[in-house]
């Protein structure tokens, strides 16, 4: 079972954004303004423009820094197994059974 979880997010210029752990495949949306992503691991950075999306695609932080006031939102299926952490691409790290996830905030 798997389900979407939106949290949309105002930023004000300069201000910071974090989104931690494995986040891969969450889709970060620019609603209005820009804003400038760069993620652990990754040499290149991104610049959104109001309308873009980015995906993340590299295990670890990644920094969501607004250059204007800007609003963003970000998607990510969930999915947990029997142990309560979130699974990547549908597996669980240590093999464990699926259930539903629970329900909690983004």
């Amino acid at each position: 079972m798997s389900r979407t979880e939106t949290a949309r997010i105002q930023l004000n210029k300069w201000s910071l954004f974090k989104l931690e752990g494995d986040n891969r495949a969450a889709v970060i949306f620019c609603v209005a303004g820009s804003c400038w992503i760069t993620q652990e691991s990754d040499y290149e950075d991104h610049l959104l423009e109001a309308g873009e999306e980015f995906v993340v695609n590299r295990p670890g932080l990644a920094l969501v820094q607004a250059l204007t006031d800007a609003e963003i939102v970000i998607r990510k299926e969930a999915r947990s197994c029997s142990s309560n952490h979130t699974l990547v691409k549908g597996k669980c790290p240590h093999g464990g059974p699926q259930q539903p996830p629970p329900e909690q905030p983004l």
